[in-house]
């Protein structure tokens, strides 16, 4: 969730180009989803409660995941 008052520039501008609105406010909203697979939000279910839901086999795949992406950005 974000609030609606980020639909203002730089984010969103009523008199932009569509695609340059849908970048702005795409980069927004990706930045909110990867929270829910943060140290905080990974530990959170659907209903907002703070448990640790993920099996050992999901969080193992997942640090797997991460740090192979964490290995291409440094290289960057």
């Amino acid at each position: 969730m974000f609030p609606a008052a980020i639909l203002q520039p730089p984010f969103f501008d009523p008199n932009a180009d569509a695609a340059v609105n849908y970048g702005g406010i795409a980069a927004v909203i990706g930045h909110e989803m990867g929270h829910g697979f943060d140290d905080q939000g990974s530990k959170s279910d659907a209903n907002g409660i703070q448990r640790n839901w993920w099996t050992d086999k999901d969080r193992a795949a997942f640090e797997a995941k991460a740090d192979i992406l964490a290995k291409l950005v440094q290289q960057i």
